[in-house]
């Protein structure tokens, strides 16, 4: 696998989670779905356990972005222990240095991976999502729009392409520059 093959899934990656994200308004989902289907490795049940991750968990913002959060999920997905290697401790090592390479990649980036903090870093500012009032700043703002789709999108490249990386050209089958 050439890195123009890796660039070309994160390309596809990145603009189906900012177009899902535009659409859908929930970061955690979104960008597991754009790398999932970017990769052709969709799995329902990681998608749907991403649900209530969405703006920092609950939409507390308190927590740490969605999209951080999803990249996560991604890595144990592909790289984590089952059921059947709970009692392996250094089973998980792949998904833990992944998802800190991800974390690197936040604090680089945004200066942080808790969404308040990426918040302030995108608009100047961060939101209570909880507040209905602050919620429609939040929308005026271009969160769906430019903000949180910018984010969405740059986070589920990243992953992608430490997939790609990691696990070769034939991830699920995919060729993302056919797509």
């Amino acid at each position: 696998m050439s890195d123009r093959d890796g660039e070309a899934c994160g390309e596809r990656a990145r603009e189906l989670g900012f177009a899902y994200e535009g659409e859908y308004h929930h970061c955690a989902q979104s960008v597991i779905a754009a790398v999932q289907e970017a990769l052709g490795i969709p799995d329902e049940a990681v998608l749907r356990a991403a649900t209530g991750l969405a703006g920092g968990a609950g939409l507390s913002g308190e927590g740490s972005c969605g999209a951080f959060v999803g990249g996560g999920m991604l890595f144990g997905q592909r790289f984590g222990r089952g059921r059947d290697s709970l009692h392996d401790r250094d089973a998980d090592d792949k998904a833990y240095e992944l998802t800190y390479e991800l974390y690197e990649r936040f604090i680089e980036t945004y200066g942080s991976c808790v969404c308040r903090g990426v918040q302030r870093a995108v608009f100047g500012r961060s939101f209570d999502l909880l507040d209905p009032e602050d919620k429609e700043a939040f929308d005026a703002a271009g969160a769906h729009t430019d903000k949180c789709t910018g984010v969405v999108g740059t986070a589920a490249r990243w992953i992608a392409e430490i997939i790609v990386r990691e696990e070769g050209y034939e991830v699920g089958g995919a060729n993302c520059s056919d797509r």
